[in-house]
């Protein structure tokens, strides 16, 4: 009896931490738009919106991403595909596409929620999104 206990204990812990992980990519796989941007604690956010205006990001479950935006205030439509990852556990979203590689803390995650800090950012540049 003392050993199935103990087995039982240990599938459920194996089945927790698998839980927190699937529940990180369940809450993420959405679209997201801006809410909020700080710069050293600083609320940019209306600054932000002239550069990268509508800016939208959605997030699929098969680890792809679109980024959508119209920089400069009407410009013409931009779009940026790539791929997504956590990395550090479930600590840091990493976005590749094609240009670049970006690395976030993420700050906080849920299903109403993603709050990223820039990891390669000179001014703490902090993002706050919401789904949309």
């Amino acid at each position: 009896m003392k050993r199935i206990i103990a087995l039982l204990l240990i599938a459920a812990i194996q089945t927790g931490c698998a839980t927190k992980i699937e529940k990180a990519q369940t809450d993420i796989a959405r679209g997201w738009q801006i809410s909020k941007v700080f710069e050293d604690g600083q609320d940019v956010t209306a600054t932000f919106l002239l550069g990268f205006g509508n800016y939208h990001i959605d997030l699929n479950s098969d680890g792809a991403f679109v980024e959508t935006y119209h920089p400069f205030s009407g410009g013409l439509l931009q779009t940026v595909q790539g791929t997504w990852s956590f990395s550090d556990g479930i600590d840091k979203l990493t976005l590749t596409d094609p240009n670049q590689t970006r690395i976030y803390q993420i700050e906080r995650l849920d299903e109403e929620h993603l709050n990223l800090t820039d990891l390669g950012s000179n001014n703490n540049t902090e993002l706050q999104l919401v789904p949309g």
